[in-house]
């Protein structure tokens, strides 16, 4: 990761560059873009991130008057720095994967680890409590959360029948993954989903864990896997991120507009998910690719070691001991 120097000069860049908020006026017009830079590569933000959705609903509840603009992916900037350029001014909003701002705001790894839904978080009140740390820690506004009705896989180029098989591996990373690696006995190594294909084909990884949807062809890895491992565990975790003084100078009917749309959004992705899955697994196999699931003990133990990891890493890495059991208890009810 860059050091917090070059962070600091990224931020100035984006803002020299006029990559940054609009002025008060300007966001308040009647008319708007919503410029939103995002974690993913092209090939990756639609249709199963939720982006295309959310843009499409954006305009649709707002009749054509705002419309969400992607301002750029990793070439704009590196996944592994939106957690410290957003909430800075240099961006007006962030379609992002959680993971990548664990470093600056670890309290974000319960989009990844609770099993907790969108839809029950908000429900349940948990929203709220991550909203308000999100806010005064990074200040943002947390607008939405997509993929939380989508779990992970692995996706190896060797077999796996047993949890004994994944010692010793090499796979890609991220600071959300490490724990259950390491749990593991696998060798996680720290990159962008974009460098994936590359690393595969120098042989630097022999895998990676990532979402049960979208997570070969979009890559190019289909040349390299031949398995995808289940059962799922932990879930999607791309949010839905304004800049809070961005977000305070639209008018109250923008405001209202971008919330219902992204919780719409969430809504609508559900089904298009179970339809991509099933569309997915027809061209693995005919890719050669095996769909395989552990069985049933090595399954369940895969599962609970996916869980245990997440409460630990909230805990491990959450320096507010009050609010680590608040964030437990919120979003892992049944711990």
């Amino acid at each position: 990761m860059k050091t917090l120097a070059a962070s600091g000069l990224l931020v100035l860049t984006l803002l020299a560059a006029g990559c940054g908020n609009k002025t008060e006026g300007e966001a308040s017009s009647e008319s708007l873009e919503l410029n939103m830079n995002t974690t993913n590569p092209p090939t990756e933000v639609a249709p199963y991130t939720g982006f295309e959705i959310f843009q499409e609903t954006v305009a649709e509840l707002s009749e054509g008057e705002i419309a969400v603009r992607n301002a750029g992916g990793p070439e704009a900037i590196d996944p592994l720095e939106m957690g410290n350029v957003i909430g800075t001014g240099a961006i007006d909003a962030a379609f992002a994967a959680a993971p990548y701002m664990l470093s600056r705001i670890p309290e974000a790894a319960v989009f990844t680890y609770s099993p907790l839904t969108a839809q029950e978080m908000r429900a349940s009140g948990a929203w709220e409590v991550i909203a308000d740390v999100l806010e005064e820690k990074m200040n943002v506004h947390l607008l939405g959360f997509t993929l939380s009705s989508l779990d992970y896989n692995f996706y190896t180029t060797e077999p796996i029948e047993s949890l004994d098989d994944f010692e010793g591996m090499r796979m890609r990373s991220t600071p959300g993954y490490q724990p259950l690696l390491e749990s593991l006995g696998v060798e996680g190594i720290q990159m962008p989903s974009g460098d994936i294909f590359s690393a595969m084909e120098r042989g630097l990884i022999e895998g990676y864990p990532q979402l049960a949807v979208g997570s070969v062809y979009p890559f190019g890895t289909e040349k390299f896997i031949k398995y995808k491992i289940g059962p799922g565990w932990w879930h999607g975790d791309v949010l839905l991120l304004i800049d809070q003084d961005y977000w305070e100078s639209l008018t109250s009917e923008q405001q209202e507009v971008l919330e219902a749309a992204a919780i719409e959004t969430e809504k609508r992705q559900v089904q298009a998910i179970d339809d991509l899955r099933d569309e997915e697994h027809s061209k693995l196999a005919e890719d050669g690719i095996e769909v395989v699931s552990l069985t049933s003990g090595d399954g369940e133990e895969l599962q609970q070691r996916a869980a245990e990891a997440g409460i630990g890493f909230i805990e491990a890495n959450v320096k507010d001991q009050g609010l680590a059991e608040t964030l437990i208890a919120e979003f892992f009810p049944s711990s």
